[in-house]
Parts: C-alpha cells; sequence; structure tokens
C-alpha cells in the first residue's frame, strides 16, 4: 500500500487508463460478468500496457520540450522530484492523460473491428456460433425484463426447461453466467409448474404450495422464455415505442 500522498496519487494514476478501458468495455457488453480475480487482472493489464505506452511517447517528448522535467536527473538525483515539482506534476498529468486517451482509442478500434466482422456478407464474424446465440439471448432477456417493462407492470415469465417441464412465475432476478454466458433465472412466488407433456398435448398447470418462495433456474437449462407484463389488477400491459404507440 502507498505509504505517502505522492505514491497513492501514483497509483491512482496508474490504474485510472486500466478502469477507463474496462468502463469502455463494459458499456459496449454489459451483460458479461467475470470472477473478481479476472476483473483486476484485466485492469492491472490494460493499465500497464497503456501507461507504458504513454509513458514511451511523453518521455521523447520531454527530450526536446524544455517545460518537461529532465527524465535522467529525475531518475537519478532524489532532490529532482522537489525542485522541480510543477514540470513532474505536468509529467505526470500528460502520462495519464494519454493513456486515459489510448484506453478510448483502443476501445474504439475494438468496436469498429466487431462491427466490420458483423458486417460481413451473411452476418459472420469470429465469434463461435453457440456463443453469438448465447450473448443475444442474454442482451435480449436483459432488455425485456429492464428497459422494456412498461411504467407501473411487474414481468412474469413462463420458462421452459431442456428436460420439458415448464415453470410460470414472478420474475426476481437474472444474470449472465462467468463462462458459458447462459443466464440463471429466479422466479418468485406465486409459482406455477407443468409437467412434460405429449407433442400435441395441452400443459397442465400446478400452482406451488406457498411455502415456496421463489424458484431459481440453473444456467443453460432455460430453452425459452415468455415474458409477461401484467399491472396490480392482472392486466396485460404492453411496452410502447417512442412516440407512445404499442409496439407489436
Amino acid at each position: 500500500m502507498p505509504e505517502s500522498w505522492g505514491g497513492l496519487v501514483a497509483l491512482l494514476g496508474l490504474v485510472t487508463p486500466g478502469l477507463v478501458y474496462r468502463a469502455r468495455r463494459e458499456r459496449r457488453h454489459p451483460a458479461r460478468r467475470e470472477t473478481a480475480f479476472r476483473e483486476t487482472a484485466g485492469i492491472a493489464l490494460a493499465s500497464l500496457v497503456l501507461t507504458g505506452a504513454s509513458l514511451v511517447v511523453v518521455g521523447a517528448l520531454a527530450e526536446v520540450v524544455p517545460w518537461l522535467p529532465d527524465v535522467g536527473r529525475w531518475l537519478t538525483e532524489p532532490s529532482y522530484g522537489g525542485e522541480h515539482y510543477r514540470q513532474v506534476a505536468v509529467f505526470v498529468l500528460l502520462v495519464v492523460g494519454l493513456a486515459c486517451g489510448l484506453a478510448v482509442g483502443a476501445d474504439q478500434v475494438e468496436a469498429a473491428t466487431a462491427h466490420r466482422r458483423a458486417s460481413r456478407p451473411g452476418g459472420q464474424d469470429d465469434t463461435p456460433t453457440s456463443t453469438r446465440q448465447r450473448l443475444t439471448g442474454i442482451h435480449a432477456m436483459r432488455r425485456a425484463t429492464t428497459t422494456e417493462v412498461p411504467a407501473g407492470a411487474r414481468t412474469w415469465l413462463w420458462v421452459a426447461l431442456d428436460d420439458g417441464t415448464h415453470l410460470k412465475g414472478l420474475h426476481r432476478g437474472s444474470d449472465a453466467g462467468e463462462t458459458d454466458g447462459a443466464p440463471e433465472i429466479l422466479l418468485g412466488h406465486p409459482l406455477r409448474w407443468a409437467a412434460p407433456a405429449a407433442a400435441g398435448a395441452p400443459l397442465v398447470w400446478t400452482e406451488l404450495p406457498g411455502v415456496w418462495d421463489s424458484v431459481v433456474v440453473p444456467r443453460g437449462r432455460a430453452q425459452f422464455v415468455v415474458v409477461e407484463y401484467l399491472d396490480a389488477d392482472g392486466n396485460a400491459v404492453h411496452p410502447t415505442g417512442p412516440e407512445g404507440t404499442p409496439r407489436g
């Protein structure tokens, strides 16, 4: 841990570019979830690369710009930093600012590359088909249970499992897996379930007892999810478009 204010500022300056890059990526991939270790390691690696590149550029600039510190003397003379603190401060700000700019630029290049891949004939990209389908499902699930929910409505889900079982209940939450990307779904009471039925046969729904407060649908078990929005009286509510007209 830093033992001085200068060390703390230096640490914050070092990790800031990685945080900027991470924040930009999360805006494009909001459904991705990672462990704390992987997230921290990603920030540290991005900060190291971006700050290193920025140091090379600003260090070379310091050789020809008089209002920047003499890097050689700064590294070899202990008193140089205190005697030329203004120049040192400008140097540090330039390094951090350029590194953050590189973070934004790197994210834009990555986004443009992904867009070009997705725009190839047939909409093909380099992402495996199964992974691409899972990510598409995750974003659709997040949208259907957050931004698409009409004001004053509650979200109800009908989930068909891979073994033919069906569940209905109040949506309490969902997230994305760290590995396979499949959503995990939490359904709340009142809950109903239906056993697998033969092809063409109607489903027989049974209400679960009140002691069943919630049911968790594990990642990868849901084959499809039907979303329904109901108001307090149980009437269907439909999402509206930008002009207030019903969608669909």
